[in-house]
């Protein structure tokens, strides 16, 4: 079972909650579906390569663009719902409709992206648990600043 968990990105608190569990699998079938064109875009064959987060975050934010307005947004706040969200300078929002995502990332859409990446990562959603499985390793364990290098640990790196 997956514990609630607290990090840094961006100067944003985050509190991760964990999805209920038709929720996550609803979710990790979107999110597997519409991160997989990018991810067979990776050269594997030299297993030195890494894709950078900023290439990541540049596909995720392409792959939403090209979905229905309803149906990204509902991404989003699905990846955020029951997280709660302490934006610099102010008050805690727990995340529970796309009103509390407008609240608390106005102005912030790149950091919006790391935090959906991140609340991903954390439900270990596909195919950031596929990855794991098969040895890929990530460049940083999270996207929050406390982020452990993990550069000399031996396998193909991919930032996920």
């Amino acid at each position: 079972m997956i514990s609630p968990v607290t990090k840094e990105i961006e100067g944003f608190q985050v509190r991760f909650m964990p999805l209920p569990a038709t929720k996550a699998f609803t979710l990790a079938k979107r999110v597997g579906s519409m991160l997989l064109p990018i991810l067979k875009s990776v050269d594997l064959s030299d297993l030195k390569a890494e894709v950078d987060l900023d290439k990541l975050l540049g596909g995720i934010a392409g792959a939403l663009s090209s979905l229905p307005d309803d149906v990204a947004v509902s991404i989003l706040v699905d990846s955020l719902k029951g997280c709660t969200v302490v934006a610099p300078g102010h008050p805690a929002v727990e995340i529970r409709s796309s009103d509390d995502v407008d609240a608390v990332f106005q102005g912030e859409l790149e950091t919006l992206y790391l935090i959906v990446l991140e609340s991903w990562k954390f439900n270990k959603l596909a195919p950031f648990r596929l990855a794991a499985r098969f040895g890929f390793q990530t460049t940083k364990t999270d996207t929050s600043s406390e982020a452990a290098d993990t550069g000399n640990r031996p396998g193909p790196a991919l930032a996920m």
